[in-house]
C-alpha cells in the first residue's frame, strides 16, 4: 500500500512583523532564510510540528525545502539519497528508489557521521540498503514508508511554491531578493528535471 507524503510549514508571527515592511536588498543583507515551523507527514510518523497556537518557530524554511528540491533532483537520475536536516546531523532522512516506487525511511545515529549533509550512495556500515530487506526493523529503521515518486515530488515542488506564495503576502517587495531566487530556481529545476 503507498502512503501519502505531505510537508507542511509556518512562516513565524516574529519574523513575518521582522520582513513585513523591508526591501528585497535589506532582506539579502540581513536574513538568510526564512524562520517558522515544518512537519513532515507520512502514514503515522510526524517530524517536526506545524501548530497555530505556537507563534514562533526557529526551523529555515528555506533550506528545508531545498533540501527536499534536492532529493527529488537525485531521485530523478540516483537510486538512493540521503540527508539530515540542517539542525539535526544525527537523524537521516533516506530515499530508494525500488520498483518505481520510492522506500522513505528514517534512522538515528549516535554522532555525526559525515561532513557532507547529502549522500547519494549508501554507506552500507550505516545504512543498509533497504531494497531486500522485508523488515526495516531489524535494520535499524525508526520507520520505513512506500510511496509514489511523482506524488513526493508534485508534493516537494507544490509545498515550496506554497512558501513563495506565503512570502509574496507578506512582503511581494522580496520576490526581487537573491535569496529568493536563488530558492526558486531550485523549485524551478526541480520542476524542470521532471517535466512539471
Amino acid at each position: 500500500m503507498l502512503n501519502k507524503f505531505n510537508l507542511k510549514h509556518k512562516i513565524s508571527d516574529e519574523y513575518k512583523s521582522d520582513i513585513h515592511g523591508i526591501d528585497s536588498k535589506e532582506f539579502d543583507e540581513d536574513f538568510s532564510d526564512i524562520e517558522g515551523q515544518y512537519e513532515i507527514i507520512v502514514g503515522n510518523f510526524r517530524e517536526g510540528l506545524v501548530s497555530d497556537e505556537l507563534p514562533f518557530g526557529h526551523e529555515w524554511l528555506f533550506s528545508f525545502y531545498k533540501s527536499f528540491n534536492r532529493v527529488a533532483q537525485e531521485i530523478k537520475v540516483r537510486r538512493y539519497v540521503a540527508f539530515h536536516l540542517v539542525d539535526s546531523p544525527y537523524h537521516w532522512l533516506e530515499f530508494e528508489i525500488n520498483n518505481d516506487k520510492l522506500v522513505f525511511s528514517g534512522k538515528d545515529i549516535d554522532e555525526p557521521l559525515f561532513s557532507e549533509q547529502f549522500i547519494t550512495e549508501p554507506r552500507t556500515e550505516f545504512f543498509p540498503s533497504r531494497i531486500f530487506k522485508d523488515k526495516y526493523d531489524e535494520i535499524g529503521c525508526e520507520f520505513a514508508f512506500v510511496i509514489d515518486t511523482k506524488d513526493f515530488v508534485q508534493e516537494v515542488v507544490e509545498s515550496s511554491l506554497n512558501l513563495v506564495e506565503d512570502i509574496r503576502n507578506i512582503n511581494a517587495n522580496l520576490l526581487h531578493s537573491k535569496i529568493l531566487k536563488d530558492f526558486m530556481y531550485s523549485i524551478l529545476l526541480t520542476k524542470k528535471i521532471w517535466n512539471l
